[in-house]
């Protein structure tokens, strides 16, 4: 088993930055006969022009999650959801639709937020289907962790509610997961 030292360095190529003075799309990999160049793997690094930045993509697919994580909740458990919507439109004498117009704009608003964030830490994860993979599994994740929070430090969402909130994470991990398309070029 090799062993490394702070002062040796490690052959990553995907990792090193290309040296500008050779020749462009190769490196040279160590440990090959007479120092040859190998062709370099530019589909793993995120060295290539995209049509925006991360935070922007993120931030329209997770305003469409957003959307789509509320309505999720509403289509499952549509009375859940009426009753206190139809407690705050009278508490504040506003008519029912107006706050659920004010409840999808405050989740879309969150969503995007939300999506721009996980765009810009996930902004290396260059292909679609492992980024599909692993926005379900941490929204999930996160979910679950502040679904048993929430029933164990207050007041929780209830029985009732937990299997539309888990969908309805899910359903924004599958949205979130389109930034990369929306981003990339190609």
């Amino acid at each position: 088993m090799p062993s490394y030292y702070d002062n040796e360095e490690i052959p990553l190529p995907l990792v090193r930055r290309l040296d500008r003075s050779r020749a462009a799309g190769t490196v040279e990999v160590e440990g090959t006969a007479e120092g040859r160049s190998q062709p370099l793997d530019r589909s793993a690094m995120a060295t290539e022009a995209d049509r925006m930045s991360p935070a922007v993509s993120g931030g329209i697919a997770g305003l469409f999650g957003g959307l789509a994580t509320l309505g999720v909740v509403h289509g499952l458990e549509p009375d859940a959801l009426a009753r206190p919507m139809i407690a705050i439109a009278h508490a504040r004498n506003v008519e029912l639709i107006v706050a659920f117009g004010v409840a999808y704009a405050t989740s879309a608003a969150i969503g995007a937020l939300v999506g721009a964030t996980f765009a810009v830490v996930t902004r290396y994860l260059r292909k679609w289907g492992p980024l599909l993979l692993w926005a379900i599994v941490f929204f999930v994740s996160l979910a679950m962790l502040l679904l048993a929070a929430s029933s164990a430090y207050g007041r929780g969402a209830g029985a009732a509610l937990s299997g539309p909130i888990l969908a309805a994470s899910a359903a924004y991990g599958v949205v979130v997961s389109f930034s990369l398309p929306i981003r990339r070029r190609r």
